[in-house]
C-alpha cells in the first residue's frame, strides 16, 4: 500500500512500520499503526508456553479445546 509523502510525514510513518487492518464492512477498513493487542497477547502467551516446553501442536490442541468449550457455535 502506498501512502502520500504528506501523510507519512504527518503521522511519522517509517519504512517497516507495522499496521493492523480492522475490517469495518461494506468495503471499508481501519488502518491502525502497530500490532493488534490480540497479536501482542498471543505472542506473549506463546513465548510463555514455549519456555515451559509446550509444543505448537499442544498449544493448537489446547486452543481448539478452549474454543469448543467457550464458543461451540464458532466451530465449523
Amino acid at each position: 500500500m502506498v501512502l502520500p509523502d504528506e501523510m507519512r510525514s504527518e503521522y511519522k510513518i517509517m519504512p517497516g512500520d507495522i499496521f493492523t487492518i480492522i475490517p469495518l464492512g461494506e468495503d471499508r477498513f481501519l488502518l491502525v499503526k502497530g500490532k493488534s493487542q490480540v497479536d501482542v497477547i498471543a505472542d506473549e502467551l506463546s513465548a510463555s508456553l514455549q519456555s515451559k516446553g509446550a509444543t505448537l501442536a499442544e498449544m493448537l490442541k489446547s486452543a481448539q479445546e478452549i474454543r469448543a468449550k467457550n464458543s461451540p457455535d464458532l466451530l465449523v
